[in-house]
């Protein structure tokens, strides 16, 4: 593959473009899913395509396919290159690319146990055991609806530019999500529940499902039994980290998003209270540190290099 992506480079720099780059990437996973204790059909994941990025006099076109022919690919480059070509005779400020040195390496994210190493039988055992050890503990509610969901998914990528950089990574990821819906003479109560992290089939057992999920399960019981309705006054709060994660997320991560600052995902996504020259102000208290680190290893989100070859 590493002959296809230095190809469409090299395919670019030809029609005189200023810069180039293209990315394959490779997708291959697995998921199963139990609902109320009988096991949905397995469903196995496998996508790959390449994409091609060019800049022409100050304007950027973008292309793609999943036919990894040459002759095909070399389209996808020209189709790019036209684009941007159209495009420049629009562009009121140039495009320039920031300057990086390039880079080639190899990353990867090991695995203990490959997930490649453990099959649908073993997999299954594990969503088993979690749905056994919900339905044989008692509680004082009754557990009405149960969705157990594993997915299993080893993510490859290799990025090349035309200023030298070649990298090749590799990430596995598992994600486990619950749905459960409890019942008592007490009303109704439904919570969902994930853990997600990439490595290999060792994040799992790390995990111990059956207890962690019975856990929540005891939590949601213990809400709808003991539970009291929350003041209507004004009152200072602890915050939990689920809570704390999820405004994180749509409050500082979302709103920090370039496509949103600059305006250009208004009609799809809204836009944001950041705008382009607030660079350097500071948001929210002092007191307050949110950090989005990619590289802190087994993070779901890891990775060592980004899409456009930053390390």
């Amino acid at each position: 593959m590493e002959d296809l992506v230095k190809f469409a480079v090299n395919t670019a720099e030809k029609l005189g473009v200023s810069y180039a780059e293209a990315r394959f990437q490779r997708n291959e996973g697995l998921r199963l899913a139990f609902k109320n204790g009988v096991a949905d059909p397995a469903g196995f994941l496998k996508k790959s395509g390449l994409a091609v990025r060019v800049l022409v006099n100050g304007a950027l076109g973008f292309a793609s396919t999943n036919n990894l022919r040459r002759e095909n690919v070399r389209e996808i480059v020209e189709s790019a290159y036209r684009t941007a070509r159209q495009s420049s005779k629009l562009v009121k400020n140039p495009i320039r690319m920031a300057g990086v040195s390039s880079t080639e390496a190899k990353w990867a994210m090991r695995e203990k146990q490959g997930l490649d190493e453990v099959g649908v039988e073993e997999r299954l055992g594990v969503m088993k055991d979690v749905e056994k050890t919900l339905m044989s503990t008692p509680m004082s509610m009754k557990l009405v609806a149960r969705l157990l969901e594993m997915t299993s998914e080893t993510e490859e990528k290799l990025f090349t530019n035309s200023e030298g950089a070649l990298i090749h990574g590799i990430v596995p990821r598992t994600r486990f999500f619950t749905l459960l819906t409890g019942t008592s003479e007490k009303g109704a109560i439904q919570r969902w529940y994930t853990k997600g992290q990439s490595g290999g089939w060792e994040v799992v057992e790390e995990w111990q499902l059956p207890e962690a999920t019975l856990t929540e399960a005891r939590k949601m019981a213990d809400i709808l039994d003991k539970g009291q309705k929350a003041p209507g006054d004004d009152v200072d709060v602890v915050l939990g980290s689920e809570i704390v994660g999820i405004i994180c997320h749509e409050s500082c991560g979302h709103p920090q998003e370039a496509d949103r600052i600059l305006g250009r995902e208004a009609a799809q996504a809204g836009e944001s209270y950041l705008k382009p020259d607030m660079m350097g102000f500071q948001v929210g208290s002092q007191h307050v540190t949110v950090v989005d680190d990619p590289t802190l290893a087994g993070s779901y989100g890891y990775y060592e290099f980004d899409d456009e070859g930053v390390k």
